[in-house]
């Protein structure tokens, strides 16, 4: 009787030779960022996440005029939403995991960690997916029908 794989790793000898060139490449990509920072950084969004930094960003005037367009309430929750991306993000960092955070009483947001590729193409910062949570949570607010206040935490 013979037996017959359907499936079959590969010898050791070709798996040490991909592991050592996947070394040199992960060691190569690390010294360029160590040099290079933001242009290799840049190159590498593009290769791997088809992200082009040209295509996807506004202008300084762009950005004034659409600024120019958004109502002072709106403008005046921005520093706060800015506040609660850097409390779930700090949460997050900590807990390597999934949280669950109060940004106002009786509003836990419990944000999911998203795979890069999985957030909308058409955000300018789509590779930062928790910076969907603020904003969310503005409008989950205020579709409850409850006041957007500012929230200080006591801490």
């Amino acid at each position: 009787m013979t037996v017959e794989y359907l499936r079959q790793s590969k010898p050791e000898a070709n798996r040490a030779v991909d592991a050592a060139r996947a070394i040199a490449v992960a060691s190569g990509a690390l010294e360029d960022i160590e040099t290079l920072a933001g242009i290799v950084v840049s190159k590498l969004a593009v290769t791997f996440d088809s992200f082009g930094r040209d295509a996807n960003c506004q202008s300084e005037g762009e950005s004034q005029g659409n600024n120019a367009t958004v109502r002072s309430e709106v403008m005046a929750d921005i520093p706060d939403a800015h506040r609660q991306v850097k409390h779930l993000t700090h949460a997050q960092r900590d807990s390597i995991g999934d949280v669950a955070v109060e940004i106002v009483p009786d509003e836990i947001l419990r944000p999911k960690n998203t795979p890069v590729r999985s957030v909308c193409r058409g955000a300018p910062c789509r590779e930062f997916s928790i910076m969907a949570c603020a904003p969310m949570s503005v409008v989950t607010i205020r579709r409850q029908g409850k006041p957007a206040k500012k929230y200080r935490p006591s801490a």
